[in-house]
């Protein structure tokens, strides 16, 4: 370099460059990890729904397996008399259990907003199979 010559390195607009490239990283990492807590936060809710429905879903299997064998013993769907309910055994599961005229209906509870509603109709006496015909396995929302 010679005396009258001034040095000029040109630094300010790389560095500029720099800092909004690491801005941007810093706003895609942030929201990034925003989107992976809110899907894990949904991963759960929904992993703790479907166990909650399988869970009502299993005790309404059971509860129906002991009205078929009260329907049965007691040869309510042959006669139409009304079946022995005691034959049920424990309610602890069981929110609600109604019998109107041929049909059954009972609900167990799944969580605080919904619970699992199944209605029975009594088969006819000489139909063979199940006493029973399922008319409707559903989910209801309570609110």
């Amino acid at each position: 370099m010679t005396k009258g010559e001034k040095s000029t390195v040109s630094i300010g607009g790389v560095s500029i460059l720099i800092i909004l490239v690491q801005l941007c990283l810093t706003t895609f990492a942030c929201t990034t990890m925003m989107s992976a807590r809110a899907n894990t936060v949904l991963t759960n809710q929904a992993a703790e729904s479907c166990a909650a429905y399988y869970a009502a879903d299993a005790a309404a299997e059971e509860l129906l397996a002991r009205i078929d064998t009260a329907l049965i013993r007691t040869g309510a769907w042959t006669s139409g008399a009304q079946p022995d309910l005691s034959l049920l055994g424990p309610e602890d599961a069981l929110s609600a259990i109604w019998w109107e005229a041929d049909e059954i209906e009972y609900q167990l509870a799944i969580d605080q907003a919904r619970c699992l509603a199944v209605r029975l109709r009594l088969a006819d006496p000489g139909r063979e199979g199940a006493p029973y015909i399922i008319l409707h396995w559903k989910v209801i929302d309570l609110f």
